[in-house]
Parts: structure tokens; C-alpha cells; sequence
């Protein structure tokens, strides 16, 4: 997207906008019908031995709309980057990640109905993706956006894109298959303490990724001028920012993970799932090393780099 706005390529966007929305709508739906439809063969393998298995059952029901639901935040907050309007993206994310949370303790405080959860994850995400949707019109309005249906370029956005997905697939693995491993073989209060610790180190490489979002467009740019040094300027700055970002998370986790357990599990299990934040938090702070590495690659047009590592 800004590789065509800045040869004024208006038709090119339009192309892209148009099928990147068309794509995501369709990967979206068929996501949720998948999800829709293993609700109860899902429930029944993370929740067998449960009290809650019926409750269960329902809130991966309406986490399928919600899946649906962030397919669409995502092909909005890209095209916002596209855009170069990470400023938008910064303060809808985080006004949006105070509420989710603020609720979602509220709610686990007044009960223990998973299917509340999920309801209010669902209106918290329509409301942030409408506030999305409200500014990004202003936005596309001023540049004079209308849909034009391409397969050349829809075919274009699926080969790149089915490399990231690759990619994101390895990530997706890395974050969230070890906590089903865990529940499955060691339980569901193992799985609860385990889950409450990763919650707190997954930010490492969350927001540590936050200021490298703007390398893709930034090489990119410079591959399209030919130039080489200014890619390794940014790739080496961008490194050196990575780090030193990731070691001033990674470190108070470490060196305050008695306290911040106490916080997270209470009394009883904190003194193990201290032990298990300082580990968690070396891993994922070696992880998230890589995210200079990750977004170059992007921008030099190789994702298929991403998606072997990943």
C-alpha cells in the first residue's frame, strides 16, 4: 500500500484494499464456521473433567464471532500501517486493551461464567473495531478510495500472504499450543498458573515488537532506491533498540517475579510460579530477539524467511 501511494498509483490501492478485505472476509468466515463447528469435540478435549464443559462449550461458540471479529481489526489496523497512522493504531490499542482487561476482571471478580467473558470480549472488539472503522473513513475519504475487483492482485496478496501465515502459524504454536499441552497433561490449575505466567511474559516480545512495526515500509522504501547501506542502517538501529527494549522488560519481570506472583496466583503457588516467570521471561526475552530480524524480511520481500524459522 505505500509502495502504490507513493508512485500516486490510486487504481493499484484501490486493488488492494479492495481484495485484502475480500480475502481476510473469506478466511474470517471460514474460520468461524470451523470453530463453530468443533465447539463441542473441543470442549470435550479441554474440558472433560470439568464442571463447566457445558459453559465451555457455548463461550467457543461465540469465540468463533470473535474470531471472525478480529479478522477485520486486523485488515484495518494494516491498512492503518499502510497508511503510516501507527498513531491511531497506538492509542485505540491501548484505550482498547485497558477496557478489555478492566472488564475482564470485573467480570471474573462478580462470576466464574466463561460465556460473560467471551460476551463481553465480543463487545469490547466491536467497539473497538467501529472506532476504527470511523476514523480509517475519514482517512480513505481524503484519498479518494473506491473498490475495483483484481484476481492478479488478489493472487499477488495471497502468495505473500500465505507466507505469513507461516509464519504466524510458528508463532501461534510457540504461544498458545504449550498451554493446551500443559492443561492436558498436568491439568487445569497447573494450566491456570501456567497460562497467568506466560500472560505476563508474552508482553515482552509484544511490546518490545511495538517500534519495529515501521521497518517494512521504511526498507521497502529503500530497496525500491536501491539502497543497500540505508537497509543496514536500519536493520542494525533497529537491532540495537530491540534489545536494549527487551532487556528493560525482560529484567524487572526477573528480578521482581516473587511479588508479581504473589499478585498473579496468591500465597500458595507463588514461590513456583515465581521460579517459573524468571524462566519464562529469559525464553521469551531470547525470543523476542529476532524482531528487528522478523520485520526486515518483510521489507526486503522475503517472508518465506519468516515462515521457515517460524
Amino acid at each position: 500500500l505505500p509502495e502504490t501511494n507513493a508512485r500516486q498509483d490510486s487504481l493499484g490501492s484501490d486493488r488492494i484494499l479492495t481484495m485484502s478485505l475480500l480475502i481476510m472476509t473469506i478466511l474470517g468466515s471460514l474460520a468461524f464456521a470451523a470453530l463453530l463447528s468443533s465447539a463441542h469435540s473441543l470442549s470435550e478435549l479441554l474440558f472433560r473433567h470439568s464442571p463447566f464443559i457445558d459453559d465451555a462449550r457455548l463461550t467457543i461458540g461465540l469465540m468463533g464471532i470473535l474470531l471472525l471479529l478480529s479478522f477485520w481489526q486486523d485488515w484495518i489496523t494494516s491498512v492503518e500501517g499502510g497508511l503510516m497512522r501507527y498513531d491511531i493504531q497506538a492509542v485505540i490499542g491501548a484505550i482498547g486493551s485497558i477496557g478489555l482487561t478492566l472488564g475482564t476482571l470485573l467480570i471474573a471478580l462478580l462470576t466464574n461464567r466463561l460465556v460473560l467473558l467471551a460476551a463481553w470480549w465480543i463487545i469490547a472488539t466491536m467497539a473497538i473495531i467501529t472506532t476504527h472503522v470511523i476514523i480509517l473513513k475519514r482517512l480513505l475519504t481524503q484519498e479518494h478510495v473506491s473498490f475495483h475487483f483484481s484476481w492478479q492482485t488478489g493472487k499477488l496478496l495471497s502468495q505473500f500472504g500465505m507466507m505469513q501465515w507461516f509464519s504466524s502459524l510458528g508463532s501461534s504454536l510457540f504461544g498458545y499450543a504449550d498451554r493446551i499441552i500443559v492443561n492436558y497433561f498436568l491439568g487445569p490449575s497447573i494450566a491456570g498458573i501456567y497460562a497467568a505466567a506466560t500472560s505476563v511474559v508474552t508482553k515482552i516480545n509484544q511490546i518490545s515488537a511495538m517500534p519495529l512495526q515501521v521497518i517494512p515500509t521504511w526498507i521497502s522504501a529503500a530497496k525500491a532506491l536501491s539502497q543497500k547501506s540505508r537497509i543496514q542502517h536500519i536493520y542494525v538501529r533497529a537491532t540495537r533498540l530491540n534489545g536494549l527494549s527487551v532487556f528493560l522488560i525482560a529484567a524487572p519481570i526477573m528480578f521482581w517475579a516473587r511479588p508479581l506472583a504473589g499478585l498473579l496466583v496468591g500465597s500458595p503457588y507463588s514461590e513456583q510460579t515465581a521460579r517459573l516467570l524468571q524462566f519464562l521471561a529469559l525464553i521469551y526475552g531470547l525470543y523476542s530477539l529476532a524482531g528487528a530480524g522478523f520485520y526486515a524480511a518483510i521489507g526486503i520481500g522475503f517472508p518465506q524467511i519468516n515462515a521457515f524459522i517460524g
